[in-house]
């Protein structure tokens, strides 16, 4: 239980760094260069504040651009695609603090392009990374029971921390960005007409809270999940395991009814309410990943709890 409270509060206090740099980070850039941008904002800020500050963050940078190698060292020989993130995480950094100087040797670039480009370089390249370590974990350990659920507590850990990003991170990132957009376009009111925006407004952020809702509902099925997997580490076929399956199954099952059935009422909602609107989410924007994995948590659940109900069943017979 105690894990579960550090971790949710490692949770949190990500989702308040997410939205906090997304908050204050350039719109023009978007959500590929997050948070990528939002540091470099922070340590250009830092460094011009003073000698102190100046100070701290060439520390911070280093700190951070060293991290990568840092933990490779433990194991150079399995770890090695970190030291490859270190070295492209410095000069990306570098530039994104200091966008200007690698826009003028592009040919004069916007700033938002350059920064975009780099941030799109860093998570192209933590990707690699991050796929070379998992498939050189998976060659040199046997896959047994015990390391499969081990690994499959790991995955539903980062793809918590993943919701947590696309809902705080990159959603309050993209839901700056329309409303700047509609500011932009409605520059002829004057300030006592730009209240007439505010339904606009009010429906950006309820479209943003619609599309978030997918990711949101699936933190308590991830949590759900890592239960049945630390029932199945003790024992697969545990008295609760069932009863834990069959509950999560129905998490699951209610997350993804409750997912479309949002969206198709906030589209009826937005169609009623058009005619004082500035701007439409004229798609159909499902989350379709939140919900295949809501569907695919519902499955999974259903086929746990008949595993334990048959088990339960060859117990009687025997």
């Amino acid at each position: 239980m105690k894990r579960f409270r550090v971790f949710y509060g490692g949770l949190a206090g990500l989702a308040a760094a997410c939205a906090l740099g997304a908050w204050f980070a350039p719109v023009e850039a978007g959500w590929l260069a997050f948070p990528w941008v939002s540091i470099g904002v922070g340590l250009r800020a830092l460094s011009l504040s003073g000698s102190v500050g100046n100070v701290a963050a060439c520390g911070l940078y280093a700190l951070l651009c060293l991290l990568p190698a840092g933990i490779a060292l433990r194991d150079i020989r399995h770890r090695w695609p970190l030291v490859g993130f270190s070295a492209v995480l410095g000069p990306a950094l570098y530039f994104l603090i200091n966008p200007g100087l690698l826009a003028q040797r592009m040919g004069g670039l916007p700033q938002e392009v350059v920064v975009a480009m780099l941030g799109q370089l860093i998570w192209a390249v933590a990707l690699a990374c991050a796929v070379w370590l998992l498939l050189g974990a998976l060659h040199r350990r046997s896959l047994n029971t015990s390391s499969l659920l081990h690994g499959m507590q790991i995955g539903l850990c980062l793809l918590d921390g993943a919701f947590v990003v696309s809902v705080f991170g990159v959603g309050v990132l993209d839901l700056r960005g329309q409303i700047a957009a509609v500011r932009q376009a409605n520059t002829m009111l004057d300030n006592t007409a730009f209240g007439t925006l505010n339904p606009t407004a009010l429906f950006l952020v309820c479209g943003w809270l619609v599309q978030s809702l997918p990711a949101l509902l699936n933190l308590g099925i991830v949590h759900g999940l890592l239960q049945l997997v630390k029932l199945a580490k003790a024992d697969r076929f545990a008295p609760g395991m069932a009863q834990a399956a069959a509950h999560c199954g129905t998490l699951a099952g209610g997350a993804a009814a409750v997912d479309v059935t949002v969206q198709a009422v906030f589209l009826a909602v937005q169609l009623y309410a058009a005619g004082q609107l500035h701007q439409l989410n004229s798609g159909l924007h499902i989350a379709l990943l939140p919900i295949l994995f809501a569907v695919a948590a519902l499955l999974f659940s259903r086929w746990l709890a008949e595993g334990c109900a048959l088990r339960e069943e060859n117990e009687g017979f025997i």
